[in-house]
């Protein structure tokens, strides 16, 4: 071959080109084996680790187990009716665990203090029943679901406001108890005044409420007397005109009655007193005019010791 000569590309084998021979191997060499590779045919290395074999394919029918299989949910489009069918084990939309679609987030939780809940307790703590029972019931509507905190003073404060309601309703069942006793014993110092038992008169007087009618009648001894009595027609007597009568008013006997003569009554008395007896000296004084000489008889236990003192 001269050095002017040009290489020419060999042509492939099968068009006419003789195949080129491999280079002769230098003696004493020999090429070493390519190890084996899994997975490989052949002697030619993989730089690449062995690939797994892929799982057959279901058979024709068969579907994905519910634990492995994609989960897709019935979302009916626009025009169509939502069957609710399931696809791959999913439960139907808006079923329990799942949120619907366009349904709101619930609210975030709170760790504040309820004060609704913190006033029904207090009311109910002082006694405002009804009060303490509505703001307790909003308070157990504010606190629900862990919203807010509070819910035991909801609790506390409708529990207390019930029992103060009930609370209410004893004291007023006893206030009426004791308004209709009051007017049936009213009523019967009344009836029993206007009869002529002058210390009912007084009881209707000093019990009656101030400015009433009853304390009027009573007042009055049941209208026989032209004055008010404050409470004292029990010192009267009742003649029998039905007026009333002074026992110790002097006034009744006559203006004459000045000596002895003068008043039968006071006459037996004088002569009683002349006797000797020591309690006829003293009515004798009690009941004779002032200034008489029935007076100071009496007086004097009928001449026989000063003026001024019991007889005895």
């Amino acid at each position: 071959m001269s050095d002017d000569a040009t290489p020419t590309s060999p042509e492939p084998a099968g068009e006419g080109v003789p195949d080129v021979p491999s280079p002769a191997t230098p003696p004493g060499y020999s090429v070493p084996p390519y190890p084996s590779v899994p997975g490989r045919s052949g002697d030619i290395p993989s730089l690449y680790p062995a690939e797994p074999t892929p799982p057959p394919y279901p058979s024709a029918g068969a579907w994905y187990p519910h634990a492995t299989a994609p989960q897709y949910t019935g979302v009916a489009g626009p025009g169509y009716a939502d069957t609710g069918a399931t696809y791959g084990g999913m439960p139907p939309t808006g079923a329990s665990g799942y949120q619907p679609v366009g349904a709101p987030y619930p609210p975030p939780h709170s760790h504040t203090t309820d004060g609704v809940s913190i006033a029904a307790l207090v009311t109910g703590i002082i006694g405002t029943g009804p009060v303490a029972l509505v703001l307790g019931i909003i308070g157990l509507r504010r606190t629900g679901a862990g919203r807010r905190g509070g819910r035991g003073f909801a609790i506390a404060g409708t529990v207390l406001g019930a029992v103060g309601i009930l609370g209410w309703i004893v004291v007023g069942l006893f206030a009426l108890f004791v308004w209709n006793t009051a007017h049936s014993v009213m009523d019967n110092y009344r009836t029993e005044c206007a009869d002529g038992d002058l210390y009912s008169c007084d009881s209707l007087y000093l019990m009656s409420g101030a400015g009433s009618d009853n304390e009027h009648f009573g007042n009055t001894c049941g209208e026989r007397a032209d004055s008010n009595q404050y409470g004292s027609c029990y010192r009267y007597d009742i003649d029998e005109n039905g007026q009333l009568v002074d026992p110790w008013d002097t006034d009744d006997a006559s203006t004459e009655a000045d000596a002895y003569g003068d008043d039968p009554e006071l006459d037996a008395l004088w002569g009683a007193c002349d006797a000797g007896d020591g309690d006829a000296c003293n009515d004798l004084y009690f009941d004779s005019p002032v200034g008489s000489e029935y007076e100071e008889f009496g007086d004097t236990c009928g001449g026989r010791q000063e003026g001024g003192g019991w007889c005895s």
